[in-house]
Formats: C-alpha cells, structure tokens, sequence
C-alpha cells in the first residue's frame, strides 16, 4: 500500500512539473505574440506616416518593408490588422499550446486581452 502511495505521489509531482513547464512555454509564446504585435503597430504606424493611410494587413507591412517577421513566431501565430482599432493574434497547430488561442491589442485603449493575459495589461508602445 506505500508503494502504491509513493508512485502515486511520484506520478502526480511529475505531472505537476510538466504542468509548470507548459505553463511557462505557454505564457513566453503569448508574450512573443505581444512583442510581434508591438512591432506591427509600430510598423503601422511609420507606413501611415509615409502613405497617409493604415495598412490593410500585415503582409503589406511586409512587403513594404515595414515589418521583418521572425519565421518561428510565424508560423505560431496569425496576426490580422483590424482597420485602426486592434491587431490580432491567433495561435497556429505549431504552437505549444495548440491551435485557438488569441491575443488581441486594443489601439484606441493601448491594452492587451486573452490567451495568458491576466485581466487586461497596458503596453508600453
């Protein structure tokens, strides 16, 4: 009956790390996805300077030159430009914690919402 306690209690403190580890995966892809969001809104900004408009999408700040992506936070996230009020991040099947999972920054507000996001955090662009 030890034994059986004893690998029980192994089993659910290995568990536990695993869990931690993940934990910690999940909130540094979240915060890749705040910092790439960061440098969209950046970026949207320098093209609105120059062009007189918002850029309709991230690949245009792409193809202008605007934005240079980082290929691993690319292929774990989507990010979507909504006209002047927010940029949007959706989460790909590459990313550690699966795919679903949205972080949005709301312009007008200047905070972050969602996916390991505790209640809603200012930014610092």
């Amino acid at each position: 009956m030890k034994r059986l306690a004893f690998l029980l209690f192994l089993a659910l403190f290995l568990l536990s790390l695993f869990m931690v580890g993940c934990s910690r995966q999940h909130k540094l892809d979240a915060r890749d996805a705040c910092s790439q969001i960061g440098a969209i809104y950046n970026a949207s900004k320098m093209f609105r300077a120059d062009r007189d408009r918002w850029p309709d999408s991230v690949e245009e700040l792409d193809q202008y030159g605007y934005l240079e992506m980082d290929e691993e936070v690319r292929t774990k996230w989507v990010f979507t430009i909504h006209d002047t009020d927010s940029i949007y991040a959706l989460s790909t099947e590459m990313m550690s914690g699966g795919a679903g999972h949205g972080i949005s920054f709301d312009i007008i507000q200047g905070t972050f919402t969602g996916w390991q996001i505790e209640g809603s955090q200012s930014s610092d662009f």
